[in-house]
């Protein structure tokens, strides 16, 4: 009889907490009051543009395909470096964890390294002919990851100034994203499966296949690394178990392609960029808390009576802004309220 009373405890227990999950998972989140204007514009480019805010806060980095990438002063948005050393496309930017390097990608195959206080380089890496769509540093900044459209991913040592053994693959590397911990590295494609790497073998340790998707353009880890998000070209962004790869939202929301995710500081909200808006999502319930339309600029690159298409969007690091990169090349900076 104590046995089955238990059993009866443990059976109301569990179905209460299932229902308090349904019910918190069912509350409307509340909307962020967003502006509805950018608090700074930087014109420094004529083309398609993709940014990144330094960790230590203080810069922002930009990439062209104008062939350039800058440095800008945060607090004042003035250019600091102009990096002109690419002859082609620059796609893809990052800075390391101690905000002293800028890593750049670009088509003409080069991979460089620029030291941010002087904006020289410091290094050109050509893993052969082949373009380069992705790079990220590691969390310690040891090594820096190349996706190389070649269907390759080139891991290269910082100190040694060594590649090490070449990660083979299917697909050109649209972006990579390491853990927070260092321990694995997700990349993306078009066309194939996110992918799941170990940082210690190189082998792949799991894969992540979006239904529908033919290619998610854009992945990040929340702070924390329990979650994976990925922006794709079936007009969604998701959510999934960083571990597990198992689907925790779906977020519909975007009429076209999703270019960019990252996630705010905090893990709480994830913003998208992608047709011609940039979207925010409570990152507990998969619920859209606002949106943002970037007002139209320039017939040649604007949407008739829509606006300006979004490539990429970037947190900085105390969570108060968010820097958003147009087609049209400028950089718009949105300040974003706490939630």
């Amino acid at each position: 009889m104590k046995t089955t009373r238990l059993l009866f405890l443990f059976v109301g227990m569990f179905s209460m907490a299932v229902l308090a999950g349904i019910w918190a998972s069912r509350q409307t989140v509340p909307q962020l009051k967003l502006p509805s204007s950018p608090v700074q514009s930087l014109n420094g480019h004529d083309k398609q543009v993709y940014v990144t805010f330094s960790p230590d806060g203080k810069m922002l980095a930009t990439a062209s395909y104008d062939k350039t990438a800058k440095i800008w002063d945060r607090a004042t948005g003035k250019t600091l470096f102009t990096l002109t050393a690419h002859t082609d496309d620059v796609v893809c930017l990052a800075f390391s964890p101690d905000s002293k390097l800028l890593a750049t990608g670009g088509y003409d195959g080069a991979a460089r390294i620029w030291e941010t206080s002087t904006g020289h380089c410091l290094r050109e890496i050509r893993p052969n002919k082949s373009a380069i769509g992705a790079v990220a540093f590691s969390p310690d900044g040891s090594l820096l990851a190349l996706g190389v459209l070649d269907a390759t991913i080139r891991i290269w040592e910082i100190e040694a100034n060594r590649f090490k053994p070449t990660i083979d693959d299917l697909q050109p590397v649209q972006s990579l994203a390491f853990s927070p911990n260092g321990e694995r590295l997700a990349s993306s494609y078009l066309g194939v499966p996110v992918k799941l790497w170990d940082n210690q073998t190189w082998r792949q340790v799991g894969s992540i296949t979006p239904p529908k998707a033919n290619a998610t353009h854009s992945v990040a880890y929340s702070p924390d690394g329990r979650f994976l998000a990925g922006g794709n070209d079936d007009t969604s962004a998701r959510i999934w178990d960083a571990q597990t790869g198992k689907e925790i939202h779906i977020l519909n929301g975007h009429w076209g392609n999703v270019f960019s995710v990252a996630f705010s500081p905090d893990g709480k909200t994830l913003a998208t960029g992608g047709d011609f808006s940039i979207k925010f999502w409570d990152v507990a319930t998969g619920q859209n808390v606002g949106t943002i339309t970037p007002k139209k600029r320039d017939p040649k690159y604007d949407s008739p009576g829509i606006g300006t298409m979004v490539y990429s969007v970037a947190y900085s690091p105390d969570g108060s802004l968010l820097a958003v990169g147009g087609y049209d090349g400028i950089v718009d900076l949105w300040a974003i309220p706490k939630r």
